[in-house]
């Protein structure tokens, strides 16, 4: 799979180029399709926040927010270019505050990992609405956090 990732906010910064050698790491977890892509897009909290008020009617920022359009893809024929199979909207100013209200020694660039993987989850339809779905999602993303944090964060 292949990740493009789009940077419209300017108010925090992070190492960019490790968020792209990591989610390209993470991408190829759920998917080594070439034929697919996901856009990551970075935004303000006040773009998040219209981003949620318009598509869950809920008026405040939020972390992230993931649109799949897996249900939408044609299988006709293969593309030129890849197919968009969905897109991840992270607010780095929510990120920024949730990465300093974590343990020592969690950043930036790892919460916008983990919230990476929690977007990429939803785009291949994992919920956390109900318990049963919520255990098998969180075991999955903690399982992906684990082994990006204790095994690679700092090799690549």
């Amino acid at each position: 799979m292949q990740i493009k990732l789009i940077n419209n906010q300017n108010k925090v910064k992070f190492d960019f180029e490790s968020i792209e050698k990591y989610s390209d790491c993470i991408s190829n977890k759920f998917d080594s399709d070439n034929n697919i892509s996901i856009n990551i897009i970075f935004v303000t909290s006040g773009e998040i926040q219209k981003l949620n008020k318009s598509y869950r009617n809920i008026d405040r920022p939020t972390d992230v927010l993931s649109f799949s359009y897996l249900s939408d893809i044609d299988d006709s024929g293969a593309a030129a270019d890849p197919i968009v199979i969905g897109e991840i909207y992270i607010s780095a100013e929510v990120a920024l505050d949730s990465s300093r209200e974590q343990e020592d020694g969690w950043d930036i660039e790892q919460e916008i990992m983990l919230l990476i993987i929690h977007g990429m989850l939803h785009v291949y339809d994992y919920d956390h609405e109900k318990e049963e779905e919520k255990a098998a999602m969180y075991n999955i993303q903690d399982s992906m956090i684990h082994y990006i944090r204790n095994k690679n964060w700092n090799r690549y």
